[in-house]
């Protein structure tokens, strides 16, 4: 989903901005992991979904990888 003025306003310009970067850059990694530890730090529950979706990628990552090698 988009980022709308709408999302903006209810998360605020930071959280956005984080959003737009992730949406901008699907497969890196880093800016969710930096976007979790951002959302740990003000107690929000967001973090523990987005890093364990980060894992998942990597883990599928590495499956893919191994079964390009076979």
């Amino acid at each position: 989903a988009e980022v709308t003025p709408q999302l903006e306003a209810v998360y605020g310009a930071e959280d956005a901005a984080f959003l737009r970067y992730i949406r901008a850059n699907p497969f890196e990694n880093t800016a969710r992991l930096v976007y979790a530890d951002w959302l740990e730090e003000r107690g929000d529950p967001r973090a523990a979904v987005i890093r364990r979706d980060a894992e998942l990628r990597q883990l599928d990552v590495e499956w893919w990888s191994g079964r390009q090698r076979d």
